[in-house]
């Protein structure tokens, strides 16, 4: 299973980076004590993330997919790997669009939206590079 979560992973980073748009793949959260469920997910068609860079600000703007959703975080890193990003902004439900000023203007940017259900189920949406 974990050999094919990391190719489902890999897939999508290349899809985004080529694209420059990403899709989101649903994930179970997890208790702090515990490691994520290592199953592998489908990937959702129907939301997508943009980021258009214009020196130290990058315009994000997105579609959520259908669910009943309950926060929105957008979330950035230095590298398309998940790990270690870092919290940009928690946005209301309605909000589509959100622009962000980085913190250096020489280093890359990738974006992921990070969506929490109701039923506590969570989607990342990217990562999309900032172009």
């Amino acid at each position: 299973m974990n050999t094919i979560r990391q190719l489902l992973i890999l897939s999508v980073i290349a899809a985004a980076v080529s694209s420059a748009t990403a899709y989101a793949a649903p994930e179970k959260e997890s208790p702090s004590n515990k490691k994520p469920a290592s199953t592998a997910t489908a990937v959702a068609t129907d939301s997508s993330l943009k980021a258009e860079r214009d020196g130290e600000t990058v315009k994000l703007t997105w579609t959520l997919p259908k669910g009943e959703w309950r926060a929105v975080n957008i979330t950035r890193n230095t590298s398309a790997n998940p790990r270690n990003r870092v919290g940009v902004k928690s946005v209301k439900l309605e909000v589509t669009s959100y622009t962000d000023k980085v913190p250096d203007a020489n280093a890359h940017y990738w974006y992921w939206l990070k969506l929490t259900a109701k039923d506590g189920q969570i989607t990342n949406i990217g990562p999309v590079q900032a172009k």
